[in-house]
């Protein structure tokens, strides 16, 4: 490699820095996630028809269904940096932690799962984002659990996501299914296990795509040593 070449990439490396410091200091991560916030919100209404100052303004969010072109691709754009930055550096990644429990996102977060079939790469870089969590932030596990087990209109179908017909979203499963093996609670992977959820990823040790097999076998190799591991399984 030539000199000039070397010092064009240090060049870039040192404006990466500097963009990312600046980033870190206008916090731009928890601005995202509330952008997030205000893409699903509905425009505002009253509890009552009345027009009086103290009546309660409800709050509403879209569904998956309502969401336009329009919307998508701008959910797509906001996620895609914050998968970015949190692998970037492990101080967006903690920004990323504090904005979804301050902000209260987890349920919207979770409706993200219903738009597998119209926007793939939202759910993509949800899931890399989820799974880095866990991986870098265990400490920060319970986060990750409330976005995967909201109460109310759970999103999340591990299975079929599991059974995407892109191999890099069946590979990423078997990722994130490791992290939280390893560092959500028993009882919150009681929860989110099935022997649908375990057939599939027995089933993906076998697929035609190098890594999602060897994701699979070092999930299949690990998990099969927990509690929640369903011991008929032959695999």
């Amino acid at each position: 490699m030539t000199l000039e070449r070397l010092l064009k990439k240090k060049k870039k490396l040192q404006a990466v820095i500097s963009t990312a410091r600046v980033y870190l200091e206008v916090k731009v991560v928890p601005n995202l996630i509330y952008a997030v916030k205000l893409l699903l919100r509905t425009a505002p209404q009253n509890a009552s028809s009345e027009s009086a100052d103290d009546v309660p303004t409800l709050i509403l969010f879209r569904t998956a269904d309502q969401l336009d072109a329009e919307h998508l691709q701008a959910l797509e754009h906001v996620l895609m940096l914050v998968c970015h930055l949190v692998h970037l550096q492990d101080a967006f990644l903690i920004h990323f932690c504090d904005a979804v429990l301050i902000i209260n996102v987890f349920g919207l977060f979770n409706m993200l799962f219903a738009l597998g079939k119209r926007r793939l790469r939202i759910l993509l870089d949800l899931i890399s984002i989820l799974t880095h969590t866990l991986r870098k932030q265990p400490e920060n596990a319970e986060i990750v659990a409330k976005i995967l087990l909201v109460e109310d209109a759970n999103q999340l179908h591990l299975g079929e996501l599991m059974r995407n017909s892109h191999a890099g979203m069946r590979e990423r499963c078997c990722h994130l299914l490791l992290m939280m093996g390893r560092h959500l609670p028993e009882a919150s992977m009681q929860q989110l296990w099935s022997e649908e959820v375990q057939d599939t990823l027995e089933a993906l040790v076998f697929d035609s795509i190098e890594s999602v097999r060897n994701a699979a076998e070092l999930a299949v190799i690990e998990l099969k040593a927990c509690k929640f591991y369903l011991k008929t399984s032959q695999c």
